[in-house]
């Protein structure tokens, strides 16, 4: 999803319950400083996070943990939990049309009781 849809979709619907957190993993660079250190790297995010505006939280670990952890095979990958705890769906992959389905399957799981 871009950054731009997820902020509109995190302005209108945050009051409704949403939650956002954002997971990244350690590539050795950030825009284009190239063979940074982890350190280096997740230090520089504070920065990129700041300039994007995301007004959620984000977790930072390694390629594989973050795989291992969370199923993540492809970039963007957006898991939605439940408020039962459990995934009630995931998406894969930008489009505007893939985003407005996106957008419409959180609404309606927003909307259960």
């Amino acid at each position: 999803m871009s950054v731009p849809d997820m902020k509109q979709l995190y302005a209108d619907l945050h009051d409704k319950g949403l939650e956002i957190v954002a997971v990244t993993s350690y590539y050795g660079f950030i825009k284009s400083e190239r063979n940074l250190g982890e350190d280096q790297e997740f230090a520089k995010m504070k920065d990129f996070i700041a300039e994007k505006g995301e007004p959620w939280p984000m977790i930072f670990g390694d390629r594989t943990t973050n795989g291992g952890n969370y199923g993540v095979g492809g970039i963007p990958h957006w898991a939605v939990i439940g408020r039962d705890g459990k995934v009630a769906f995931y998406n894969i992959g930008y489009s505007p049309e893939i985003f407005k389905g996106f957008r419409k399957k959180v609404e309606d799981l927003l909307n259960q009781k």
